[in-house]
């Protein structure tokens, strides 16, 4: 995929990855499907051409999400449900380049783009239903739910499951003021009949310029949040935080993670995810996080504290300016455990690459992608002599030597035997083969 731009991804069964972007690859798409060693599926049937980001509809449909356009597709690619397509455009005319909230019943929560302004996109023409809102529930059947109590000042840049009956709504703190008449400054939580819960509070300053990037629900109920965030009582932006579960600051976590972005004056949180550790592992447009060294991946402990020992090689590199609403680099947890690594980068580790990468070892940021099983054999493992070979070596273009810390030791072009640096330990091979994939190995020097 040369000069691909990769906004969003779903992990389909199997291994197989839809992707949504800007494509350079023949086709009008903007959906397109990937197999596990990230080689286009052609069979794949052409999807929207106009996406931005998927979400699960429902088991078997996915919902494709663009500017101005909502579509409904089958993991095949083909479309579907065409008459909640056309009932849904009737009522949401000009729905927002964000992703909706689905309820349980097939109804749909939406950010539409235009409210009562001149220049909205009015529906005029009965018995269509556009009621002029920034934020509308749309029923299962594509109308407009006039029983959603909720009505937004501004458009809704976010809609996340708190839990079972809760909704977290993030936007513009300046802009996104108020929910059914109530002060939120960008940032509320909201029961399903769209009634506000009174029992969470906003932290973030009146009529301050900020914006909410990357949001992670921990299982207790704290919010950990990337983005520009002024807090009340901090002079500051705050890059990253984590709230409690009323919305107060949790002074218990190191929220003053200054972010550092050699083109502009600051860099962005694009994704957090939650580590095994209890940690947290984050993305985005930066070049150093609390004042280490990181190329747009770092890993936290659970307080938040940066891990250096952790993403230590190049990475991606990323062009993409620190705000909201570009993908920079952004990271989500395979099916099996594996990192998913997207965005608009060209290279990793100073090589060629594809703007997607899956790693499998996050402790030095190795990628791979690959079918599951080994396609070559590793032995002696351990060595005691450092000696090591390869099984069906003929396919192999290069091999690289790591150690732990993740600084590159050897590389050999196209051998069957290699030899592994003196000091006993661990090391990581990176095993190029001459038809672009990789595969990662752990050997041990006794």
């Amino acid at each position: 995929m040369p000069n691909a731009n990769i906004t969003h991804i779903i992990e389909l069964n199997g291994d197989q990855v839809m992707l949504t972007g800007d494509f350079d690859v023949g086709s009008f798409s903007d959906v397109l499907l990937i197999n596990s060693r990230g080689i286009r599926i052609n069979s794949f049937a052409p999807g929207p051409r106009d996406g931005g980001y998927l979400f699960w509809y429902n088991d078997s449909i996915i919902g494709v999400v663009g500017t101005g356009n909502l579509n409904f597709i089958d993991t095949n690619g083909n479309v579907e449900l065409l008459q909640y397509r056309d009932a849904f455009r009737k009522t949401v005319r000009c729905p927002s380049f964000f992703t909706p909230y689905v309820f349980s019943n097939g109804s749909l929560l939406v950010s539409n783009s235009f409210g009562t302004s001149p220049n909205s996109c009015r529906i005029i023409v009965p018995p269509d239903t556009f009621p002029h809102r920034y934020m509308i529930k749309v029923d299962s059947i594509g109308t407009w739910d006039s029983s959603f109590a909720g009505i937004a000042n501004e458009v809704v840049q976010e809609f996340i499951k708190y839990d079972s009956n809760r909704i977290l709504l993030s936007g513009f703190h300046n802009r996104f003021t108020h929910f059914n008449s109530q002060r939120v400054n960008g940032l509320c939580r909201i029961y399903q009949d769209g009634q506000l819960d009174s029992s969470f509070s906003s932290p973030f300053q009146d009529n301050s310029i900020g914006y909410v990037s990357a949001v992670y629900l921990e299982q207790d109920g704290k919010i950990v949040l990337g983005g520009e965030m002024n807090i009340v009582g901090y002079p500051n932006a705050l890059r990253l935080v984590r709230l409690n579960s009323n919305g107060s600051l949790d002074t218990g976590f190191y929220f003053n993670s200054q972010l550092t972005n050699p083109e502009f004056p600051t860099g962005v949180i694009s994704s957090i995810i939650g580590a095994s550790d209890g940690g947290y592992i984050i993305s985005g447009s930066f070049d150093s996080i609390q004042g280490v060294s990181k190329n747009h991946l770092a890993k936290l402990d659970s307080n938040g504290i940066i891990e250096p020992q952790f993403f230590t090689t190049i990475g991606p590199d990323s062009s993409t300016s620190p705000f909201f609403d570009t993908p920079g680099v952004r990271v989500t947890r395979s099916n099996s455990g594996d990192l998913y690594v997207y965005g608009d980068f060209r290279y990793w580790d100073g090589q060629p690459s594809q703007p997607i990468v899956r790693l499998t070892d996050f402790s030095v940021g190795i990628k791979k992608f690959e079918q599951s099983k080994k396609t070559i054999r590793v032995y002696p493992n351990p060595s005691k002599d450092g000696v090591i070979m390869f099984s069906n070596s003929d396919n192999i273009l290069e091999t690289r030597v790591y150690d732990i810390s993740g600084k590159l030791q050897l590389l050999y072009s196209s051998v069957s035997t290699i030899q592994l640096p003196e000091a006993k330990g661990l090391y990581l091979l990176q095993i190029t083969f001459r038809d672009g994939s990789v595969e990662t190995h752990k050997v041990i020097r006794q």
